[in-house]
């Protein structure tokens, strides 16, 4: 898959800065299926030898097939470098789509501020004739 090549550049890029990635989207890879075919076992590899974490552990997406049976894919997926400083994946159902909305929450630290330095100077002990 000529996409899953070009995400692998610019993944390695983008970790070489050490910096949080976020990849998220339809992937069209179902992450729960069973059966494997060549583009799942790429794609997996890929996510593990780049040490990064699928967050969606739910069913994404529902529909019917030719038969009329529901079936399941876990196809829109959000990948983190950090796990750990998100939330674990929620989803949000629609009634106009047959994908769901997937979410995370991302931790911050609120960077603290530069301190204040403030100059004071005192009079106290200021006599004018010195100053002249």
């Amino acid at each position: 898959m000529l996409y899953l090549d070009k995400t692998c550049e610019s993944t390695d890029l983008a970790l070489d800065e050490r910096r949080d990635l976020f990849m998220l989207g339809d992937f069209s890879i179902n992450w729960k299926s069973t059966h494997s075919d060549g583009n799942k076992i790429k794609f997996e590899q890929y996510i593990e030898s780049c040490n990064l974490f699928q967050m969606v552990q739910d069913s994404t997406r529902s529909s019917r097939n030719k038969f009329g049976s529901r079936t399941e894919s876990s196809i829109d997926l959000i990948i983190r470098n950090t796990p750990n400083k998100c939330s674990n994946a929620k989803l949000i159902q629609l009634a106009w789509t047959d994908h769901n909305i997937v979410y995370i929450t991302k931790y911050n630290k609120v960077p603290k501020r530069p301190s204040r330095v403030t100059l004071r100077r005192s009079f106290k002990n200021f006599n004018l004739d010195d100053s002249e």
